[in-house]
């Protein structure tokens, strides 16, 4: 699991990753899994451009400068030390890194003169002997096995022999078996080559048990891989249903509250035409109302007028009679049946309600009421109902005891509060 948490925990650390990622590149290449090295140390060198950080160039330079003298690719070799020097620290400050420098650039001083510059030979002897003096770590073993290879490559065989054999014990100790069996088969082809075949068969034998070896750990390394791979897919698997689902969700909550706003809104527009239009029915009902009252109170007047015409001719007792039949109110049964239906449109509750309060309330008792409702002055009043003033005053009062109301109290308030 190892492999799979390393990248995560690195989004945030570049150079956390980077260091991760090299120490990955040191495990696949025990297992001998050269593309895997390849892909880790490209990640490697992409997360020490992100961190920018000078020390996580230089790991991933002094793997690459390794791998590049491995394969004999001096030309790349050269670019990736220059590259080493730039960002390598003052000699006066001590950095592992210079005698890291120092140990390619003569590996590959060798390599590119093809064994032809003695001084580079003399310098890979002292190499050597200055290596003995050091203990051993990993990346020295390294540093053997590259000067054993370039040596015997340009057949300096006695000085290869002696660069493998220094790192021999450290590679068994700590059971590198990848260095092993390519160290031990190096011994076994040198010593063959040199005479030597009881120290060739010995090395070939051990070189044979540690490519077993190598061969068991490199296919438990790929199960393992293969494990890993496939646990990150289902993972991702399962993290892709999961994403859809949430987003499943998310979309279908914001199609709810959509709905919602939009049914609000529809809702909220209705109930406003619902009350617009019922205002605009009950001023409606009102003016009818209102010009209904005008029509009548403009009739009534012309009625008083044309009585006191005839009052003032003094006319004979007919004439009295037909005086007599003009003064009561001018409203038919048709006209007081359309005036009650449109007051009760505009105030539905008022007759129940006075009826409630005064249950001997009568007709015209109600008239008065509904009058009174509409504001009507008693002048108002009079010429709607046909009579005078102090006939209209004298209703008032008689209802106003009939309803039993005190003097401080007003007859319109006490109405309008039915």
């Amino acid at each position: 699991m190892m492999l799979y948490w390393y990248p995560v925990r690195g989004e945030k650390n570049p150079y956390g990753l980077c260091a991760a990622e090299t120490n990955i590149v040191h495990l696949y290449d025990e297992w001998g899994l050269e593309e895997e090295v390849t892909v880790h140390l490209d990640k490697a060198r992409e997360a020490a451009e992100r961190s920018g950080v000078p020390d996580a160039f230089l790991r991933v330079d002094n793997l690459s400068v390794y791998y590049t003298l491995q394969s004999e690719e001096y030309d790349k070799a050269r670019v990736l030390l220059d590259s080493m020097q730039v960002r390598i620290p003052d000699r006066s400050q001590n950095s592992f890194y210079h005698e890291f420098y120092d140990n390619y650039a003569c590996i590959l001083a060798v390599g590119e003169t093809k064994g032809k510059d003695l001084q580079a030979v003399i310098r890979a002897r002292e190499l050597i002997g200055q290596l003995k003096d050091k203990p051993l770590n990993n990346l020295s073993v390294l540093t053997y096995r590259l000067l054993g290879d370039v040596l015997a490559e340009e057949g300096e065989r006695e000085l290869a022999i002696d660069a493998y054999l220094a790192c021999t014990d450290y590679i068994q100790k700590n059971q590198l078996v990848n260095q092993q069996r390519l160290v031990y088969y190096a011994l076994g082809r040198l010593y063959a080559e040199t005479k030597r075949p009881d120290e060739s068969s010995r090395y070939l034998l051990m070189a044979h048990q540690a490519g077993l070896v190598f061969t068991e750990r490199r296919n438990a390394g790929l199960m393992s891989q293969f494990r890993v791979r496939y646990e990150t897919r289902e993972k991702e698997q399962d993290n892709r249903l999961l994403r859809s689902e949430l987003q499943l969700q998310k979309r279908t909550t914001q199609y709810y509250v959509l709905i919602g706003i939009v049914s609000f809104l529809l809702g909220t527009a209705f109930l406003l035409w619902l009350i617009l239009r019922h205002r605009a029915l009950r001023l409606r009902h009102e003016s009818n109302l209102r010009q209904m009252l005008a029509e009548w109170q403009n009739m009534n007047r012309k009625n008083e007028e044309l009585r006191l015409q005839i009052e003032k001719a003094d006319a004979q007792h007919t004439m009295q009679e037909v005086i007599n039949s003009l003064s009561p109110r001018l409203l038919t049964n048709e006209e007081e049946q359309e005036f009650r239906r449109q007051f009760c449109f505009l105030y539905p509750s008022f007759l129940s309600g006075l009826r409630k309060v005064c249950p001997t309330v009568t007709r015209s008792e109600e008239l008065l009421a509904m009058l009174v409702r509409l504001h009507l002055s008693s002048d108002e009043i009079a010429f709607a109902l046909g009579n005078n003033r102090a006939s209209v005053n004298t209703s008032r009062f008689r209802f106003r005891k009939k309803l039993g109301l005190e003097k401080e109290v007003s007859l319109e308030d006490y109405i309008d509060s039915l």
